[in-house]
């Protein structure tokens, strides 16, 4: 996108300047939540829905100040409607010796009129899959963030939450028998996948889960993960339940809709945590889950760490 001035800031989109220097710029303006090159170029770069226009700059004599990156869905997700709707922000920042001069609201005015040029009519903040890097906006951790996006017309469309367990402090079969007996004499079994599972696995997957969780499954067991990592419930020949981890990230869980407030969850969880422990992992996250499921994870001892706010604005098209 053309470039606009700012006094002596220049706005526009990404040319040729190196992760490290944005990885760098990152690192000071989103503190609580730095990241490393590699994982940078990994989940912006590599992005099959990346384009350079997209990532806003803000630069003072030629130096990154400030960034936006704006996202629209080239490639759908499997099994999902072609045409997303929505644009998205993932993240954004302004080097902190440069707050308060504006230079956030003309990255935002650059990054909405990007969004708007591929017809999309709604931007969302940060809750893009699969290369999300929060699920909201903590406002906790970034004061005035929240006041700065309704200022640009965003409201609150939601909440979201990250939990931590630390596994050594209980053992997580700890009362599981009675419920596993219930669950098998209904003909429910927890267990691990097999690779003669994976039929039924992505089955379950395309009928009863959000779109990119058959990708996400796909990937981690192309990737080399043991298969014993995932965790089904098996009723007969169809799965029902079905969790994974990889090292301390625990998720995605979820269980088909027919089958909730049974106990499966439950216990499809403590087997997952007591795979996790076993592996020698001393630390289970989640981060991103909402209220209805909090208190699940709460009863397996996790403890809510962080907040988030979703936010989303109409755009004029």
């Amino acid at each position: 996108m053309e470039a606009a001035l700012v006094g002596e800031i220049v706005v526009r989109s990404h040319r040729d300047e190196p992760p490290e220097e944005l990885v760098s710029l990152w690192n000071r303006s989103v503190r609580h939540d730095p990241i490393d090159t590699r994982t940078f170029v990994r989940k912006v770069f590599l992005d099959a829905n990346f384009r350079r226009e997209g990532l806003l700059l803000a630069l003072e004599k030629g130096r990154p100040v400030g960034f936006c990156l704006a996202i629209t869905r080239h490639v759908a997700l499997e099994h999902d409607p072609p045409d997303d709707p929505n644009g998205y922000i993932t993240a954004f920042g302004v080097d902190p010796a440069h707050a308060g001069a504006g230079i956030g609201a003309r990255m935002f005015e650059a990054a909405e009129r990007y969004v708007a040029s591929k017809g999309k009519a709604r931007v969302l903040i940060a809750p893009y899959v699969p290369n999300y890097f929060v699920p909201g906006v903590d406002e906790k951790a970034y004061p005035g963030t929240g006041g700065f996006l309704v200022a640009r017309g965003y409201g609150r469309a939601g909440g979201a939450l990250a939990m931590d367990a630390l596994l050594g402090e209980r053992d997580p079969l700890a009362g599981l028998d009675e419920p596993e007996a219930t669950l098998e004499a209904r003909g429910v079994r927890v267990r691990p996948l097999t690779e003669g599972l994976i039929p039924a696995l992505f089955e379950f997957l395309r009928a009863e889960a959000p779109a990119d969780w058959c990708r996400h499954a796909r990937q981690v067991l192309f990737e080399g993960a043991p298969a014993a990592d995932v965790t089904l419930a098996v009723s007969g020949d169809r799965v029902v339940g079905y969790c994974q981890f990889e090292g301390a990230h625990f998720g995605p869980f979820g269980v088909s809709e027919s089958e909730r407030g049974k106990g499966i969850g439950t216990v499809l969880l403590a087997r997952s945590l007591a795979r996790m422990k076993a592996r020698g992992e001393h630390c289970a996250w989640v981060v991103w889950t909402g209220e209805k499921a909090a208190p699940l994870y709460e009863r397996l001892g996790f403890q809510r760490t962080r907040a988030f706010t979703l936010f989303a604005k109409e755009l004029a098209l």
